[in-house]
């Protein structure tokens, strides 16, 4: 029987051929063993090595990957998402040089696109970063901790984006955030709410699952308009529920006590004050009257 052997130049496996022909048309090609060139084909279909970079938006998609993508066996990443959602997974693709196919699947009414993007080192690599391990449903990182706040919030919005929700309250223009997951990502939820001191937001619902419920609009606020420095693919149907101009009554009542209080100090008028401020001169009296019991 025929046996010609070569080596292949990119992982030095030794290739045995049954025949002259294969082998002299492996050796003319320089081919590489199927291995080697599956992973060839996969990053020209693809460059997930961006996600391996230190910047704001690596940071924003991984958050979301942890939310809705699966890091299969850790040699490719899978992201399914609702076809009404298809612009924000073609951001993704278009972030990662993806040139496959964003495949369609119907299940009844339901509607979900879907792509797979493959490379075995760069997804090995990006499952030791972020400790991500099969089966991360049930099984979250560690600690998020690890990271520099900045890109732990771009993290953070992509998880948002993917497993939360923002909401205005009823009746009013101020919003909340709130993330569900099962309740292992107990410690990971506890660690956002930390930014937010909001500690004691961080529960078990009644139906088994961890929830953190972000109320404090003001830090809210400031979440966002340091997200959109950073111009991170939110996503607009949720992150637009937050009106970065808006000031709760409390803020504006604080605004208006600090005002009155400065011009006090400066020995105007009750009566000058209440018209300066936009106020009734009752309110003065009132600040007034609290100064002096401080």
């Amino acid at each position: 029987m025929y046996k010609k052997t070569r080596i292949c130049e990119c992982c030095g496996k030794e290739l045995t051929y049954g025949s002259y022909s294969a082998w002299h048309l492996a050796e003319k090609n320089n081919a590489v063993c199927k291995s080697c060139a599956s992973k060839k084909r996969a990053k020209r279909l693809n460059n997930l090595k961006v996600l391996l970079e230190e910047t704001p938006e690596t940071y924003y998609w991984m958050g979301f990957l942890l939310a809705d993508g699966h890091f299969d066996n850790g040699k490719r990443i899978i992201v399914g998402l609702s076809e009404h959602d298809r612009d924000h997974l073609e951001k993704f693709a278009k972030y990662i040089g993806y040139n496959g196919a964003i495949s369609l699947v119907k299940k009844g009414s339901y509607s979900a696109v879907r792509l797979s993007a493959m490379d075995t080192e760069v997804v090995g690599k990006l499952c030791e970063k972020f400790d991500i391990k099969s089966n991360k449903t049930y099984n979250p990182p560690e600690s998020l901790s690890w990271m520099p706040e900045d890109l732990f919030l771009c993290l953070m919005a992509g998880l948002i984006d993917g497993d939360g929700n923002i909401s205005n309250f009823r009746g009013r223009k101020d919003a909340f955030i709130r993330i569900k997951q099962e309740k292992s990502w107990l410690p990971i939820l506890r660690e956002i709410a930390k930014y937010f001191k909001e500690e004691d937001r961080v529960k078990i619902n009644k139906l088994g699952y961890a929830e953190v419920e972000i109320t404090g609009f003001p830090k809210i606020r400031e979440l966002k308009k340091k997200l959109l420095e950073y111009n991170l693919p939110l996503m607009n149907r949720k992150w637009d529920k937050i009106d970065v101009g808006y000031e709760t009554r409390y803020e504006k009542k604080e605004k208006t006590y600090r005002k009155i209080k400065e011009l006090l100090a400066q020995k105007i008028k009750q009566t000058e004050i209440a018209k300066m401020v936009g106020v009734s001169e009752s309110r003065v009296t009132t600040v007034k009257k609290q100064i002096e019991n401080e």
